[in-house]
C-alpha cells in the first residue's frame, strides 16, 4: 500500500503538479477541521474529568471512539501531504490506541467477569479489536 502511494504520489509530482499542490491543500484544509475537532473533544474530556462532572461511562467512551476516529484521519491526511515523512505515525498511533482502549476498559472488567475463566475470552476480544464487553458480541 506504502509503495502504491508514493509511486502515484511521484507520478502526480512529475506529470500534474498542480494536482499534487491541489490534492495537498486539501488534505490540509480536512486536517486542520479534524484537528479543531480532536481538540474540541479533548476540551470536553478534560472539562468532566477536572470539573468531575458525573457523566455515564458510555459518554466518554463514545468521545474518545470519536477523538480516536479524528486522529486516525489527521494521519491519514498528514500522509497525504507528505507520503514519506509520516509513515511511522499509524502504528504508533495503533499502540497508543489500543493503551487508551485498555485503560477505559479496564474500569468495566470487574462488572462482566463472572469467573476466571472468562479473562481469556475478553483478552482474546480485547486483542481483536472488539473493545466493549457486551456477552452478546463475544458468542457472535
Amino acid at each position: 500500500m506504502f509503495i502504491n502511494n508514493l509511486f502515484k504520489h511521484w507520478m502526480y509530482q512529475l506529470f500534474a503538479p498542480g494536482a499534487v499542490l491541489r490534492k495537498k491543500y486539501e488534505a490540509y484544509k480536512s486536517l486542520l477541521s479534524h484537528d479543531k475537532n480532536a481538540h474540541e473533544l479533548m476540551a470536553e474530556l478534560e472539562e468532566i474529568y477536572y470539573r468531575q462532572i458525573p457523566v455515564d461511562f458510555m459518554v466518554i467512551q463514545e468521545k474518545y471512539e470519536e477523538l480516536s476516529r479524528h486522529v486516525a484521519a489527521i494521519i491519514h491526511h498528514l500522509s497525504r501531504i507528505c507520503p514519506t515523512r509520516y509513515r511511522a505515525l499509524g502504528d504508533y498511533f495503533k499502540k497508543l490506541d489500543m493503551l487508551g482502549r485498555l485503560l477505559g476498559a479496564t474500569r468495566l472488567m470487574d462488572m462482566y467477569l463472572k469467573d476466571e475463566s472468562m479473562v481469556d475470552v475478553y483478552a482474546q476480544a480485547f486483542m481483536n479489536g472488539r473493545y466493549h464487553f457486551a456477552t452478546e458480541d463475544l458468542n457472535a
